[in-house]
């Protein structure tokens, strides 16, 4: 895959937090990454609202980033949305990162849960 100047991140997930092994791989695709941000949906829109506000975040992605892959996680139905928009019509590439749920029991009893990222999955449609 060539490389695109742009990871443009629409996640709650800043890129600035994650680890040395995600930044690594983003960059491995894309010159830089770019923080997007992902919306706040309101949980009572109806499928419509969703669908116009996928609609709208696309068309502004469009504009604002040409040479782009971009990673989309959050509400379900948004995030879904967004992606078929973005890969439809604009053609971008749209990744999900994949991670590694670690779970350890310490010594009180309480257990502490982790993720460990792995990598980077292109959307399956």
């Amino acid at each position: 895959m060539e490389r695109v100047n742009y990871f443009l991140n629409i996640t709650n997930h800043p890129s600035n937090k994650w680890s040395g092994e995600q930044t690594a791989a983003a960059l491995g695709m894309a010159r830089e990454i770019a923080e997007f941000g992902f919306p706040n949906i309101d949980p009572h829109a109806t499928a419509e609202e969703v669908m116009a506000r996928a609609v709208n975040t696309a068309i502004g992605i469009s504009n604002s980033y040409h040479s782009a892959v971009v990673l989309i996680q959050g509400e379900s139905n948004f995030a879904f949305a967004l992606a078929s928009i973005l890969r439809r019509h604009y053609k971008y590439r749209v990744y999900a990162a994949t991670s590694e749920r670690i779970a350890v029991t310490n010594e009180d009893g309480t257990i502490t849960k982790s993720f460990k990222f792995v990598q980077f999955r292109e959307y399956i449609f």
